[in-house]
C-alpha cells in the first residue's frame, strides 16, 4: 500500500472514531503506527471494526480480513466500516451475526442508556421531508472546552450536545465522556424550556 492510501486510510479511522464518540460510543483509534497490532477503532463492544477509506472496496475481500481479525484479537463480531468520498459512513457485517443483535435489540423494552443507542432507527429529515444522515457524521460542529465539558453545536441539525471531559483508560486510550443531546427545534417549540435557556444565558453573562 502507497503512502497516499495510508495516510487515506489512517485519516479515515480517525473520522471514523470522531463519528463514533460524538454518537456517544467511548471508542479509541488503534494509531497509524501499529502496523495491525490492535484494531483499527476500539471500543464497540462485541464489535471488531475493519474500517476501509476507499473509492473502490473489494468487500468480500475487506469482510475476509475482518474475520481474520476478530479471531485473532476476539473482540467480537466482524464488521467493515467504509465509504467513499462524498458518501456517507456504511457497516456490512455477515448475516448470521447481524440477526441476533437485531434481536437482542427488540428484545429490549426500554433504552436506559440514550447516549449509546445503536439499533434506534430515527432519521432526521430535512425541510423537503427528506432523510438526512446522521448529522455527526456529515457536520462539523462548534466546539468549546470547559475542561469540565464538551460543548459540541450543529447548527444545520439543529443540535446541541454536552458531553463530559475525554478520559484516558489504563491502556493510554482517550475515550468520549457521557454525552446528553438538546434537539433545538424541541426546545424553540416549548416555551418554558426557552425561558430556562434565556435565563441560563444571562446567568453566564452576568457570572
Amino acid at each position: 500500500m502507497g503512502l497516499k492510501s495510508q495516510k487515506k486510510g489512517a485519516a479515515g479511522e480517525r473520522e471514523l472514531a470522531d463519528c463514533l464518540r460524538r454518537a456517544g460510543y467511548p471508542v479509541s483509534w488503534g494509531g497509524n503506527k501499529t502496523y495491525g497490532a490492535v484494531p483499527d477503532v476500539s471500543g464497540l463492544t462485541g464489535i471488531h471494526v475493519e474500517v476501509k477509506r476507499r473509492e473502490r472496496l473489494n468487500i468480500t475481500e475487506a469482510m475476509e480480513q475482518a474475520e481474520r481479525d476478530a479471531d485473532r484479537f476476539r473482540d467480537g463480531a466482524p464488521a467493515v466500516f467504509h465509504r467513499k468520498n462524498k458518501s456517507p459512513w456504511l457497516v456490512t457485517m455477515r448475516l448470521s451475526d447481524w440477526l441476533p443483535l437485531y434481536a437482542s435489540a427488540l428484545a429490549q423494552d426500554q433504552d436506559h442508556d440514550a447516549h449509546a443507542r445503536f439499533f434506534t432507527y430515527n432519521p432526521t429529515t430535512d425541510e423537503k421531508g427528506d432523510t438526512m444522515e446522521n448529522f455527526w457524521e456529515t457536520e462539523k460542529p462548534m466546539t468549546a472546552d470547559t475542561g469540565k465539558n464538551v460543548i459540541e453545536f450543529f447548527p444545520d441539525a439543529g443540535k446541541l450536545s454536552i458531553s463530559k471531559p475525554n478520559w484516558t483508560d489504563k491502556e493510554g486510550n482517550e475515550k468520549r465522556g457521557k454525552t446528553v443531546l438538546l434537539d433545538l427545534a424541541a426546545v424553540a417549540s416549548t416555551p418554558a424550556a426557552v425561558t430556562i435557556l434565556e435565563t441560563v444565558l444571562k446567568t453566564v453573562k452576568g457570572a
